[in-house]
């Protein structure tokens, strides 16, 4: 891997928006339908201080993003109503 692959790998997954997003609102994406497991993912890996996370009818965030974020962000409360996360 090279050493801004991480960083590309994150502008071309919609990084920058969420980005913003995360500028904007940093604990909640309640009803986003545009963040995505990709987003998640990449969102976590980035941000391994996240405390909160709200993804509450996110439908495009399923249960491998959550569990990327349980890994990455140790201290995070996750809201989610994803039922094959428990």
């Amino acid at each position: 891997m090279q050493p801004n692959s991480a960083n590309k790998d994150f502008q071309s997954a919609g990084g920058k928006q969420v980005s913003c997003l995360i500028l904007l609102c940093p604990s909640s994406l309640r009803g986003c339908s545009n963040i995505t497991d990709v987003g998640v993912c990449l969102l976590a890996r980035q941000c391994p201080r996240l405390r909160q996370l709200c993804v509450l009818d996110c439908s495009a965030v399923g249960a491998v993003a959550l569990q990327t974020v349980r890994r990455c962000c140790r201290h995070c409360a996750i809201e989610h109503n994803n039922m094959t996360f428990y």
